[in-house]
């Protein structure tokens, strides 16, 4: 039995990878609105304090939040996809400092990172500075999640592409 902690555990991904977990695993699911929990899964909503110690001591954090990609990209949105993923990483932190068994954090990011080539190979030994809106975002996203590593916790950032479920 495996205990996770998942914000964005509504999205797209977050909804496949619970799918994917065992029945017998707990999952917790961060949320800015109240749910009913189901099957496995507790929903806390982490805009209400008292909930925040529901979710002490889980083997994994994955760290999914984020406004979605998908909306037009106005200033206004652009400005909410970097908060929201800011924001929700740094909210971890001090929920991650206080558990007594120190998990591992998988936080997602963004292929973005890495400027576009029609020749080169990339891989995450290679370091790159922001070139552009979505690089700059998984710079930010990222730095925040190293604060989180300095603590520390083992951390793995998942670079994400475009993704397809069947």
């Amino acid at each position: 039995m495996v205990k996770v902690l998942m914000t964005g555990g509504n999205g797209l991904v977050g909804r496949a990878i619970q799918k994917q977990l065992s029945s017998n695993d707990e999952i917790y699911v961060l949320t800015r609105s109240d749910k009913d929990n189901h099957d496995n899964v507790t929903y806390i909503n982490w805009n209400k304090d008292k909930d925040m110690n529901n979710v002490l001591d889980v083997d994994v954090v994955i760290n999914l939040a984020g406004a979605s990609l998908n909306d037009r990209w106005t200033e206004a949105h652009k400005d909410a996809i970097q908060k929201s993923r800011i924001e929700s990483t740094n909210k971890l932190r001090p929920l991650i400092k206080q558990m007594n068994k120190k998990p591992m954090l998988l936080n997602a990011s963004a292929v973005g990172y890495y400027p576009p080539s029609d020749t080169a190979s990339y891989n995450e030994l290679d370091s790159f500075e922001s070139f552009d809106f979505l690089s700059e975002t998984v710079h930010l996203w990222e730095s925040a999640a190293h604060e989180i590593e300095k603590e520390g916790i083992d951390v793995a950032y998942m670079r994400f592409g475009v993704i397809f479920f069947k």
